[in-house]
């Protein structure tokens, strides 16, 4: 994940009123068509099947093909079809019923088929701007998202809004559960790796809710954010353990996520920060943890994520 915001500005400046209105790089919009355009979406759900077919011996069984539509789009346009961990995910996008306003083109809808162990959860669920901010908003348009992560209990999908040329706009997390329900938590993003300590994060909180919790979850977020070493070590502490204890007490793990970057080493592949626990639209912040990550560097000189090294308290 990558993002743009001063985090401690945010939490001591920002009022509830305008909590969720923040400032993104348009690169970000281009980053999300571009990954799904690419077809990225079947490495990511890579990065876990190691993980699915240890946690099972069971055969799996054949997905079914997608049943016809029964609903005619205009513009309708696949992104991607996965299969992991018993899931098909099938994304595409459509023309919404509106223009965007001011402009001459639609908004989009955000198509989304879901398939758990061979069965139907439902076909082309749309997604709109309407339905994520709850009511009708002509002057922003929708951007299709994509898989961040899958997992045996959940399903992970990014989309965002914005005003039509600009980069101001809203982040959610489409949450779906082995039974198609649907949870929406909005987001804010740094524009760093951090990022993906607080897509950690989010997804860990997500898992230690299952009754009973699901390990080979746990273990598919900790493979796909950690580093090889740290992973192994989280698992075998309780998963708990990695939660500040109001948030896992007090506020039954119902809370948002931000991380922020604090310090780089010389040549950037050692970085420190800070992830923040927060009431729900980062109201207000609970508690925060400091984290270590490490990052990985080609023959070319560039640099990516590498995984998650290390958290710590901060003592008082």
């Amino acid at each position: 994940m990558i993002g743009a915001v001063c985090l401690f500005c945010y939490l001591c400046q920002k009022s509830a009123k305008d909590t969720m209105n923040r400032r993104l790089f348009q690169s970000f919009c281009m980053t999300m068509l571009a990954i799904s355009a690419l077809g990225l979406m079947p490495t990511a759900c890579k990065r876990t099947r190691h993980a699915t077919q240890t946690a099972s011996t069971k055969p799996s069984k054949p997905l079914p093909e997608p049943q016809k539509p029964t609903k005619t789009y205009k513009n309708l346009r696949l992104i991607g079809d996965t299969t992991c961990a018993g899931w098909r995910v099938i994304l595409a996008s459509a023309d919404g019923p509106t223009k965007v306003k001011g402009e001459k083109y639609y908004d989009k809808l955000f198509l989304i088929t879901l398939y758990k162990d061979g069965r139907l959860l439902f076909d082309k669920k749309e997604i709109s701007t309407e339905k994520l901010h709850g009511k009708p908003r002509p002057e922003l348009q929708l951007t299709p998202g994509y898989i961040e992560l899958i997992t045996r209990t959940t399903v992970y999908i990014d989309v965002a809004t914005f005003y039509p040329e600009t980069d101001d706009g809203w982040l959610f997390s489409l949450l779906f559960d082995k039974n198609g329900r649907l949870s929406v938590r909005p987001f804010i993003i740094e524009m760093s790796e951090a990022d993906n300590v607080a897509s950690f994060y989010r997804a860990w909180l997500n898992e230690c809710r299952q009754k009973p919790i699901d390990k080979a979850s746990l273990e598919m977020v900790a493979n796909r954010y950690c580093t090889p070493s740290f992973a192994k070590q989280l698992l075998r502490e309780a998963p708990l353990s990695l939660l500040p204890a109001k948030v896992v007490g007090k506020y039954r793990f119902d809370v948002d996520v931000m991380a922020e970057l604090t310090h780089n080493s010389e040549d950037y592949l050692e970085q420190r920060g800070t992830v923040y626990f927060c009431t729900k639209d980062y109201e207000q912040q609970i508690d925060s943890l400091a984290y270590e990550l490490r990052n990985e560097q080609d023959e070319n000189g560039y640099t990516s994520f590498g995984g998650i090294t290390g958290f710590k308290k901060f003592h008082p």
